[in-house]
This record gives structure tokens, sequence and C-alpha cells, in this order.
């Protein structure tokens, strides 16, 4: 059952993020809504999510270490990306990411004005 949801689960991270950015507009935007206020890269966290759900399915070493390398190359290309979203976005991208986690859901709470 956990292999069912985080299968479907990723699938669903990277169908919204490829909508949301493929959408014909038109010029280009900055994306905070949808799947981008859950997570900074929800194209990469789906592909994780289906390849870990897959891997629950069929346990191995073997598929594990694969895992474990494509997160560790996801984890490098998402840090190069916001990189230069830095210094394209500047202030804008930097209060993105107070708001919104790089990786886990749910993993920082969003600040409340009182």
């Amino acid at each position: 059952m956990p292999a069912a949801f985080l299968i479907a689960f990723g699938v669903y991270l990277v169908e919204e993020s490829h909508a949301a950015v493929f959408a014909k507009t038109e010029k280009p935007k900055f994306h905070d809504s949808g799947v981008y206020s859950l997570v900074r890269h929800p194209m990469y966290l789906g592909g994780l999510m289906i390849l870990l759900g897959f891997l629950f399915l069929k346990f191995s070493l073997i598929a594990f270490s694969i895992w474990a390398i494509y997160f560790v190359l996801c984890d490098w290309m998402a840090s190069y990306e916001e990189k230069d979203l830095l210094r394209v976005l500047g202030k804008e991208y930097v209060d993105y990411q107070s708001r919104v986690p790089k990786w886990l859901p749910l993993s920082k709470r969003k600040k409340s004005v009182i």
C-alpha cells in the first residue's frame, strides 16, 4: 500500500509541475502556487517518489543504491538551479525559500503575521 501511494503522489507531482511550467503563457512566470507551494522541486521529488515506490515493491541493495545516487544527483541539480534562481529573482526567491521546503512537504511552517 505505501508503494502505491508513493507512486501515485509522485505521478501527481510530476504532472502538476509540468502543467504549471509548460502552460501556454505570454511570458515566463515565477511559480509559487499549487505543487510549488508544497516543495520547491516537485518534478525531482515526484521522480524520486515514483522510484521509491517501486523500490518498496521489490527491495534490493542495488536498487536502493541507485535510488540514493539518483537522490544525490537530484539534490545537486536542484542546488545548482537555485543558485541561478537567486541570481535572477533575488529577494523574491529568498522569500520563497523561507516559505517552502526544498524536499519534504510540510517540513516548514508558514510564518503568520499577527
